[in-house]
């Protein structure tokens, strides 16, 4: 990858996802290769570059946010065990069928379903069954293999367990810190692997990165957890739509 020529890109897309990683706790990858996406950046080592900075990210964002809420280890247990039982079939499901848009359309149809759903929902919505978390986890991580997007699952699942949703966001970032790490040792052993390149544009992202994500943290604690939990959802059916639109808009027979 030609650092100086693909930065700016990396940095752009690496900002906003920040900014809504800090906010909803989540989103981090759906965003930064969503942008990429729309350019002509390589996106095998723009993805590489993002998981990198994103693990950074995460892990500063575990100890701020850990001030409002501890992490809840039964619950992140039983979806780490799912993630990384499905993560390495979800990286090898992608490398052996390519990118189809087919697969992104379903997944982006999936989220602003889910997304919708929460939105219009007029009832108090029930806790998920907490024997759900090892096949939310898998799902999670499977989709965290095949498209770097293993997160809305997983914020399905554990928002709808407390009732202030940003008491969870330690734990999502607790379950998002191992299984980054884990996708980073797929990249470097069955991927590309991490170069120089990718070292050297993660680096010149990663102060952009924590500014972007402290803002977006900070901004999250001055919204009520009713408009923080609407604004969640609404972050997942946008994403939903805008993976959907572009799956769309590539696959021919649409």
């Amino acid at each position: 990858m030609n650092v100086p020529e693909a930065l700016p890109v990396l940095i752009g897309a690496v900002a906003l996802a920040a900014l809504v990683q800090g906010f909803g706790g989540f989103g981090f990858g759906i965003v930064a290769m969503s942008v990429a996406g729309l350019t002509s950046v390589a996106l095998e080592p723009a993805a590489a570059v993002f998981n990198c900075v994103a693990l950074a990210v995460v892990l500063v964002l575990l100890r701020v946010s850990r001030r409002q809420g501890v992490i809840w280890w039964k619950e992140a247990i039983l979806l780490l065990v799912g993630s990384f039982a499905g993560q390495p079939f979800g990286y090898a499901f992608i490398l052996r069928t390519g990118d189809q848009p087919v697969f992104r359309l379903a997944l982006g149809l999936f989220l602003l379903a889910a997304g919708v759903h929460g939105l219009t929902a007029r009832s108090q919505r029930r806790p998920w069954p907490r024997w759900t978390a090892l096949p939310v986890g898998l799902f999670s991580g499977f989709l965290s293999g095949a498209f770097s997007t293993g997160g809305p699952p997983l914020i399905l699942f554990l928002y709808s367990r407390a009732a202030d949703a940003r008491t969870m966001k330690a734990t999502i970032q607790f379950i998002f810190a191992a299984t980054l790490a884990s996708r980073l040792l797929l990249i470097q052993f069955e991927g590309s692997g991490l170069t120089r390149a990718t070292g050297l544009a993660a680096a010149a992202c990663a102060p952009v990165a924590f500014a972007l994500m402290a803002l977006g943290h900070r901004l999250s604690l001055r919204v009520t957890p009713r408009r923080f939990t609407q604004c969640v959802y609404a972050a997942i059916a946008l994403l939903g739509a805008s993976i959907a639109i572009r799956a769309a808009v590539v696959w021919g027979p649409l």
